[in-house]
């Protein structure tokens, strides 16, 4: 398992993930988001847990809302708070999680979790946190 497993239910799928995949990174197939347990091999295949009680630590960053292409307001990582993957060019390099449910073009970012645990929720200038997150999608 990657480093930053927490807690959960595994379950995993081999994928063409792409080139670069770190395992422990959070990803996006398609349709499909989880966490890389594997880095990606010299095929971009990489193992990734797709489970939905999955727990990890991974970096989010507290953008919650672009204005004309630009991050304009942030706010603290707190239990229970909806993350997304966020392909946005604002974002920190290593960073594709955050709280922001629109992209810097205004379009939908998917869900990729909530926030459980690690939180500080004092946090509320532009950062990039680790919090444990469990992949819920709901």
């Amino acid at each position: 398992m990657a480093i930053n497993y927490v807690s959960g239910d595994s379950r995993t799928i081999n994928l063409t993930a792409g080139a670069g995949i770190k395992s422990g990174a959070p990803v996006e197939i398609v349709d499909v988001l989880g966490t890389a347990i594997t880095d990606a091999d010299a095929s971009n295949k990489a193992v990734v847990d797709v489970a939905p009680t999955a727990t990890y630590k991974h970096s989010v960053r507290n953008v919650t809302t672009y204005t004309t292409g630009a991050e304009s307001a942030w706010a603290a990582c707190a239990e229970g708070t909806s993350v997304y993957f966020d392909k946005s060019s604002t974002m920190p390099t290593g960073v594709k999680l955050s709280l922001s449910a629109l992209d810097e073009a205004g379009a939908a970012n998917k869900k990729f979790g909530k926030i459980v645990g690690g939180f500080d929720a004092t946090a509320t200038a532009k950062t990039a946190s680790d919090v444990e997150i469990i992949q819920d999608r709901t």
